[in-house]
């Protein structure tokens, strides 16, 4: 069967129902939230380019983007048509990285990994426990424009790859109608 098909297994039977319960769409490895204004949420299990057939490692990566961000990075040709109701993690305004809470040195990064059936199973039963006790109440929370705003100009790490300033980007926002 192969380490890299224990893990699509597992994310398809263990993840993919829980975040199907809490209201996203799509399949292994990437799901999408979008609320009732066009903002979107993205869960994206992202496997390392370095895995083999004997063993393998994963990362989670979150991303919301607000409906006027997803217009503008297409209107800027940044981003395909199809990409605007479909981003990926990285395309999002606010962006995250989700890692196993073993990392005994937090300035090195650490995936989650596997190397059977087991153990496959095991860093799916993981990935669900980190976005239930923590990032699905946080991406919710960021569906919600006040919200989204409060933790942008409250310097949440997730806007740091947009750049130093919080008041810069809560300004785009407004410009573009929120």
């Amino acid at each position: 069967m192969g380490v890299p098909r224990y893990l699509r297994d597992a994310l398809r039977d263990v993840v993919g129902p829980a975040v199907r319960a809490h209201g996203y769409c799509g399949t292994s490895p990437t799901w999408r939230k979008t609320s009732d204004l066009g903002d979107v949420s993205v869960i994206t299990v992202q496997s390392s380019a370095w895995n083999s057939a004997d063993s393998g490692s994963c990362v989670v990566n979150l991303g919301v983007a607000p409906r006027p961000w997803l217009d503008r990075e297409l209107l800027a040709g940044d981003s395909a048509p199809g990409r605007r109701d479909r981003p990926g993690a990285s395309e999002c305004l606010w962006w995250c990285r989700v890692h196993p809470q073993t990392s005994i040195d937090p300035h090195r990064e650490q995936w989650w990994c596997y190397h059977d059936e087991p153990s496959a199973q095991q860093v799916a039963e993981a990935i669900v426990t980190a976005l239930e006790s923590t990032w699905f109440a946080t991406l919710d929370a960021l569906l919600v424009p006040d919200e989204f705003r409060r933790r942008l100009l409250a310097g949440d790490p997730g806007f740091e790859m947009w750049g130093d300033d919080p008041s810069e980007l809560d300004g785009l926002l407004r410009r573009m109608g929120r």
